[in-house]
Order: C-alpha cells, then structure tokens, then sequence
C-alpha cells in the first residue's frame, strides 16, 4: 500500500464522521467483501465477517474464515495489502425524473493488512467471535481448540483464518428522505 491516507469523499457531506456510526456498521453488518489483487487482476471476495476494535488506538481489525486453499489465499501470500467494504442499502429514492433517482445507503471501506493466524489459539479466539456474531454466546464458549484443530469441510479443506489489521475506516452514507415504514 502506497500510503495509509484514505482518499477524500467527493460528496464531503455524505462522509460519516462520527466514529461510532462507522463501528457500528462494521459491527452489524453480515456480509463484507475483501479486495486484493490476484495473479495481476482485481479480485472481490464476499465474506461472513466480524470486526473487533482493538486496545490501542488503530482502527480495530477484521477476521474472516474460509477454506486454507484458493485464489485468495494465494494473493494474500503474495501482497497482503488489502481492501475490505461493507454497505448496508435502506431505500430507493423516487424522483418524478428517472435519471434523478438515487439510493439510501451507508458504506465503510477500509483498508489495512491481512495476515493468516498460524497459532491454534488465536484462531479459536477468532472463531469465536465468529459464533457470538453469527450464532450464540453458548455456542462461541464451547468451541474447543481441538475442534478448531480437526475441522475439515466437506471439500476436505482446513479452516483458514485470515485477520485484517487495519489502517484506515472511511464511510459514507446518503439517508433516506422517506419516512420508515414498518
């Protein structure tokens, strides 16, 4: 990565400034994509996440999971600079003209670097902020090193965990005019 500077909004007032609001996405959000370049292209990767701020004072980091092999392993091996973006979508705005239409959103994009956990105990840390995200406290305390050591998927693959120490948290977000409807 050339320079650990985000790059400025164009639309200035759609950033998010409140850091709150951009942990808060990140925290809730399901799905985010990582960024790498791979074998010379741009690759996007959809992926379960989980974000968890950090004791110093960095922006926090990322960890992601999925098989110990494919394309996006290999990119990592090569250049771990990444990028990883989340957005959520809330309304499309309606406009008597068509091409004044636009969308309610907010997005986070951030960047950092990743890195693979080796150690058997801090992959079964890391998973188990995966199960308290996706399943239940219960669940992420009774998740076992050993467990977390044999796991193979049906594929025959290992589970990699791959954490995203990251460098910068930008966001931006266009509310929705409309009133919420439930």
């Amino acid at each position: 990565m050339e320079s650990s500077q985000p790059t400025p909004i164009r639309y200035s007032e759609r950033a998010i400034q409140d850091e709150a609001t951009l942990i808060s996405l990140l925290e809730t959000t399901i799905v985010g994509r990582i960024g790498v370049i791979a074998e010379g292209e741009p690759y996007i990767v959809p992926m379960n996440y989980v974000y968890e701020q950090t004791a110093d004072s960095s922006p926090g980091r990322v960890i992601i999971h999925g098989a110990d092999q494919g394309r996006m392993l290999r990119a990592l091996a090569t250049n771990p600079g990444v990028c990883f973006e989340i957005d959520t979508y809330f309304a499309t705005i309606p406009d008597p003209v068509l091409c004044d239409y636009d969308t309610a959103y907010a997005s986070v994009i951030c960047r950092g670097h990743a890195r693979l956990l080796i150690d058997l105990e801090e992959r079964t840390l890391a998973l188990r902020l995966f199960a308290r995200k996706y399943a239940t406290p219960e669940k992420a305390d009774a998740l076992k090193q050993k467990t977390v050591e044999r796991f193979q998927s049906s594929t025959g693959a290992h589970t990699a965990v791959v954490e995203i120490l990251l460098e910068t948290i930008t966001g931006k977000q266009r509310p929705s005019p409309l009133p919420v409807t439930s």
